[in-house]
C-alpha cells in the first residue's frame, strides 16, 4: 500500500468520524486533516471529495477480486493494475478509489 493510499484512508477515517459525529470537527481535527491532503496528489484530492458526496467510503479495499464499496467483481484488467502501486485505481462500477490491503 502507497503512503497516498494509506493517507486517503485516514482522511476517510476522519471524515468518517466527524460526519457520524464520533468526534467533533477541533481545530486540532481540521489541521490534521489539511496535513493529510497534502501528502496526497491533488487529482485524487478532487476525486476523494467528489466522491464523498455520493458515498460514504469514497476508498475501498479490494477482496476476493471484488470492490467492497459496490461487491461487483473486478474485471482481470482492473486486478492487474491494482498490483502497480503507482497507479490510482477506480471501480468501473461504482467509482471508487480500490486499494489491497496488506496482508498481515
Amino acid at each position: 500500500m502507497t503512503e497516498a493510499v494509506a493517507n486517503l484512508i485516514e482522511l476517510q477515517t476522519l471524515d468518517n468520524d466527524v460526519a457520524r459525529g464520533r468526534v467533533e470537527a477541533t481545530p486540532y481535527r481540521k489541521r490534521k486533516r489539511r496535513t493529510l491532503m497534502r501528502h496526497i496528489p491533488d487529482s485524487t484530492v478532487r476525486v476523494y471529495d467528489r466522491l464523498r458526496m455520493r458515498h460514504t467510503d469514497a476508498v475501498v479495499p479490494v477482496v476476493d477480486g471484488a470492490c467492497q464499496g459496490c461487491f461487483v467483481q473486478l474485471p482481470a484488467l482492473v486486478r492487474v493494475r491494482l498490483q502497480n502501486p503507482r497507479e490510482k485505481v477506480t471501480c468501473d462500477h461504482c467509482g471508487r478509489i480500490l486499494y489491497v490491503p496488506e496482508r498481515g
